[in-house]
């Protein structure tokens, strides 16, 4: 006879926030649902503790987190898990839920739970590459749509994350001081980025160009048909702009449901292989400024990081480019 797992209950504000339109927007379904579980674990763990929601705090997110690493749980898991509940409290935050007239998590609550992070192994291997000048000449070149140019052209240049497309705005443009703001980027930090003289005229231009094509008003700076770029729309676009620098072969572009399991992997080889995401922008936007000489600390503002350590392995240089960079320097003593 078999047994049906007992259904999960969700806590009202778990199914508050996996409900709410704009984490939906933000999320696939089965990632919510999968950060839903883990809220839920942590929080039916708290309740066994005799701990109220407005009495947890960061200290219980480490303890939590130390548990899962003592029963040698993948370390995947249990960064999945950590940041599940990390993105859970940011919304309970900002969304200023209150019990008794009292916030649930407090600014001074949040700035504890942002500062906690986990003493996890680290992949040293980010998956993405940097892309060549005969990469990028080729994209420019078959890049026509004013929407996917600039979304490239800003990429490239700014070294923007996903999300951060998504929240720019048109007053984070200050083309009078040339300053590019990024408001709340990962971890809540802001930054600002020069926008350097050439690239105004590019700014006016698309700013123009969105003035006569938006046809729902608002502030956000990139734009669809029925109004603000939502994460799909920005995947979307990445596919589109890849496939058109690097079509998909003959037997792999008929519809999903009909490739053989083998040609699914082949496809998944192919795209990964070939085809390039805003990651890829943001890594060839810090290798550029590198071989540029500009030094690293500059580099990791830039890009936002917590640590030089991640800009270090953003900037993994493969050995081949060492190779060419040694005979090129030595070819000059010669002469």
């Amino acid at each position: 006879m078999s047994h049906r797992k007992k259904p999960v209950v969700f806590h009202p504000l778990v199914k508050g926030w996996f409900e709410d339109p704009v984490v939906n927007d933000e999320k696939s379904p089965k990632t919510l649902r999968n950060y839903a579980y883990n809220i839920q674990r942590f929080l039916d763990k708290q309740t066994k503790r005799g701990k109220a929601l407005p009495d947890i705090q960061a200290t219980d997110l480490a303890r939590f987190v130390q548990e899962m690493k003592e029963k040698e749980i993948s370390t995947s898991t249990i960064k999945t898990t950590y940041w599940s509940i990390r993105t859970w409290v940011e919304w309970l935050n900002r969304k200023e839920i209150k019990e008794n007239g009292k916030l649930l998590i407090s600014d001074k609550q949040l700035k504890k739970f942002l500062k906690y992070f986990p003493n996890l192994p680290k992949n040293e291997k980010i998956k993405t590459r940097a892309l060549s000048d005969k990469e990028l000449e080729n994209i420019y070149k078959n890049i026509h749509d004013p929407v996917l140019h600039m979304i490239f052209w800003t990429g490239i240049n700014y070294g923007l994350r996903a999300q951060e497309y998504l929240n720019l705005e048109i007053e984070d443009i200050d083309l009078e001081r040339k300053i590019l703001f990024i408001r709340e980027g990962k971890g809540l930090k802001d930054r600002r980025i020069p926008i350097l003289e050439y690239h105004v005229e590019t700014w006016e231009k698309w700013f123009e160009f969105r003035k006569q094509s938006l046809k729902r008003q608002h502030n956000y700076v990139f734009f669809t048909s029925n109004g603000q770029v939502q994460i799909r729309n920005l995947q979307r676009y990445f596919n589109h702009m890849s496939a058109l620098v690097q079509p998909l072969p003959e037997h792999l572009s008929k519809k999903y449901s009909k490739l053989t399991n083998d040609e699914k992997k082949e496809l998944k080889k192919f795209k990964k292989k070939n085809w390039f995401t805003s990651h890829d922008l943001r890594r060839t936007f810090a290798t550029n400024l590198k071989r540029d000489g500009v030094d690293i600390l500059v580099i990791s503002k830039l890009m936002g990081h917590r640590s030089i350590n991640t800009t270090q392995i953003y900037l993994r240089i493969e050995e081949e480019e060492i190779f060419d960079a040694y005979r090129k320097h030595f070819d000059k003593a010669k002469t």
